[in-house]
């Protein structure tokens, strides 16, 4: 069976070889469409999605009835009616006639994410006495936002001791909420911001010099040390569409010199805000003395870890 036409018909041919036009408009449907998208999204097959949201929209059916409809084979809607059976997304009446429903899109939704929540269960608890790769020296490329986003967050939920940032707003608002955890944890943050905003526990420092100018700014951009052991670095389009560059590195030297390197711009920032003011070197010494009572004097393990490797025996085989 062939397929040709315009948006409107398709030029179907039959067993005898004859073609005759279909007129087919459940196939054009932008609605339709989106939901076949969607659910392929979700998992299913082209022709699964394209026969569950054909009977969201046309239950009850029988096979033969689809395939007409759709334009597949019936051999092939037949086998994926039985596989939509399985999956919890179709009921199957139990006559002669075989007609088929589809279960409401929310409930066969949930039972996916169900089914996913005990999946993924299964491979955490298969994985976890796995030992992690150690640390390497090299320095690695993300390539999508949501890539980005989902190693931030779990820098920020594995952090121990201290966490330092650069952020730009969008950004902060699309992690704030796991910033907030991480500080409710006891770990000490401190970064630098491009608002005027205060969180719980942790420690800002605005450039205020740029707040105008990132009203509308030409990127998101964001960099995050955690414990001195990872560094990551992004800058992604606005639209959120592509990554534009960002990095990450658990290579001992790259994260404890810009570790060192962020760690002293934040506190630069807030002596540059004090001085602007026209604050006196007693308020300063006072802005100090505040900074180093809420993150002492920190040792990057990255640093002392490079301090071992030089002083242990170079082999020369």
């Amino acid at each position: 069976m062939g397929l040709s036409g315009d948006q409107n018909t398709v030029m179907v041919s039959d067993s005898s070889g004859q073609s005759h036009w279909h007129s087919s408009p459940w196939r054009i449907a932008i609605s339709t469409k989106l939901g076949i998208e969607a659910f392929t999204a979700l998992g299913l097959t082209q022709v699964e999605a394209e026969v569950y949201v054909y009977l969201i929209q046309n239950s009850p059916a029988t096979g033969y009835a689809i395939a007409n409809d759709i334009d597949r084979t019936k051999g092939a809607i037949y086998k994926v009616l039985g596989s939509l059976e399985k999956r919890g997304a179709i009921l199957v009446e139990d006559t002669e006639k075989r007609l088929c429903r589809a279960v409401p899109p929310e409930e066969f939704i949930n039972s996916l994410e169900s089914d996913f929540n005990r999946e993924t269960k299964k491979a955490l608890d298969a994985t976890k006495d796995l030992n992690d790769s150690p640390s390497d020296k090299g320095i690695y490329r993300l390539s999508t936002p949501k890539q980005v986003y989902e190693r931030a967050r779990t820098m920020l939920r594995e952090a121990k001791a201290i966490v330092l940032m650069d952020i730009f707003p969008e950004n902060l608002k699309i992690l704030r909420k796991d910033i907030e955890e991480t500080a409710r944890r006891g770990v000490k943050i401190a970064m630098i911001t491009y608002e005027k905003i205060e969180i719980p526990g942790v420690w800002v420092s605005i450039e205020h010099d740029y707040i105008e100018s990132l009203n509308s700014p030409p990127m998101k951009y964001f960099n995050l040390s955690q414990d001195g052991c990872q560094f990551l670095m992004a800058a992604t389009s606005t639209s959120e569409e592509k990554v534009i560059d960002a990095f990450w590195s658990a290579n001992l030297l790259y994260v404890w010199s810009l570790s060192s390197y962020l760690k002293s711009s934040i506190l630069s920032a807030g002596y540059e805000a004090l001085v602007t003011k026209g604050s006196s070197a007693t308020t300063l010494k006072r802005y100090r003395a505040k900074w180093y009572k809420f993150l002492p004097h920190f040792i990057s393990p990255a640093y002392e870890k490079l301090v071992d490797l030089g002083q242990k025996p170079q082999r020369c085989d």
